[in-house]
């Protein structure tokens, strides 16, 4: 119930009654089964807004608070270059999950990363192109979802990606295609 009262100055008051808090949403990060660390994780409504967000620990292990219901998606992802905990290193990525979340959501368990990669190599161009500062973009199957990888020494890698075929293009530091050069 709740109770509605009137101050002798005319305020009006309401006492709502308490009630127990929504528990929390907790879940852990793993690709095949190792945590993944370090990165962020957002909770993020299908219009696009940020409804929390989390570092993920060691244990690839993160928690938002409660109260969040419907379709929602977790947007997993390491903005820099970093080392995981078994001294593997990995570029920059992002990846999403979508999620149903009602009102006895608590522990989302594991989300897992799909731990399909893409790697290669991309040499000197005999039509004088230079590479510095160039990224190698992927594209699955023309879906608009394009992942893009640095270059590092003529070499690429993206990690946690869907299987499927992809296109692969090299762009330049503009971030423009770079005409007749593919990475392989």
């Amino acid at each position: 119930d709740v109770e509605v009262g009137v101050t002798p100055g005319g305020v009006t008051t309401v006492d709502w009654p308490e009630g127990p808090a929504p528990p929390p949403l907790v879940g852990r990060i793993v690709a095949g089964s190792s945590p993944v660390h370090p990165c962020t994780v957002a909770l993020v409504g299908f219009d696009g807004r940020t409804r929390a967000g989390d570092d993920v620990a060691a244990d690839g292990r993160f928690e938002f608070p409660g109260g969040f219901e419907g379709p929602l998606r977790i947007e997993i992802g390491a903005p820099m270059r970093f080392t995981g905990g078994n001294g593997a290193e990995f570029d920059p990525f992002r990846a999403q999950v979508a999620i149903e979340i009602d009102e006895s959501s608590g522990d989302l368990g594991d989300i897992v990363l799909p731990t399909g990669s893409l790697h290669g190599t991309v040499g000197p161009s005999s039509q004088g192109w230079r590479f510095d500062g160039a990224t190698v973009m992927a594209s699955p199957g023309g879906s608009g979802d394009e992942r893009t990888a640095p270059l590092r020494n003529g070499r690429w890698e993206m990690r946690f990606l869907e299987p499927g075929r992809y296109e692969v293009f090299v762009l330049d530091a503009a971030g423009v295609q770079i005409p007749g050069v593919r990475a392989v």
